[in-house]
């Protein structure tokens, strides 16, 4: 996961003259595909899972990201929905200065529901209770984001949008 690929890496995944690449990898490995493959002239179509983190995917690869799709799991940072306003407010509140990405969202989205579950549950200190409170918490709108979680929906949203990284290094959704 962490691994540090170079020219040969590279190299030996060309060999394979694959008709498209799906990352699921970290932004570092990701971006160092990107980078390799663009210093050779070649392009191969790449798409990375949302765990790859879009922002520091694009940070870490600079104008060799240009056309990589990203999966989103939460809405685009830059949207305008209470819940990104509120994260953005909470973020700047906590000292941290660099604009608001979409892990930083992914993860104020799940403290928002893990908090709400903590209210709802009847033993905050016993992880049964909470438990418990999560698999009934239902219907909860986090701030124009919705998510549900029930005896048999443990993922809280099925919301997946495709994101591709601009030449200007910018994710477009």
């Amino acid at each position: 996961r962490n691994a540090k690929l170079g020219a040969e890496e590279v190299n030996d995944l060309q060999k394979l003259k694959p008709d498209v690449i799906i990352n699921t990898v970290l932004s570092g490995p990701a971006a160092d595909i990107s980078k390799h493959l663009v210093a050779k002239g070649s392009f191969i179509p790449m798409s990375s899972l949302s765990f790859i983190g879009a922002q520091q995917y694009i940070e870490a690869a600079g104008t060799a990201g240009a056309g990589v799709s990203i999966s989103q799991v939460v809405p685009n940072p830059g949207l305008s929905l209470p819940v990104v306003f509120e994260c953005a407010k909470a973020l700047k509140e906590a000292g941290v200065t660099q604009a608001m990405n979409s892990a930083h969202l992914e993860a104020c989205i799940a403290a928002k529901v893990l908090t709400e579950a903590m209210r709802r549950s009847k033993k905050t200190s016993d992880p049964k209770a909470l438990l418990a409170s999560m698999s009934s918490l239902g219907a909860y709108d986090t701030g124009g984001f919705s998510v549900t979680y029930g005896p048999n929906q443990n993922h809280g949203s099925k919301y997946v949008e495709l994101g591709m990284v601009t030449r200007e290094q910018k994710l477009r959704n």
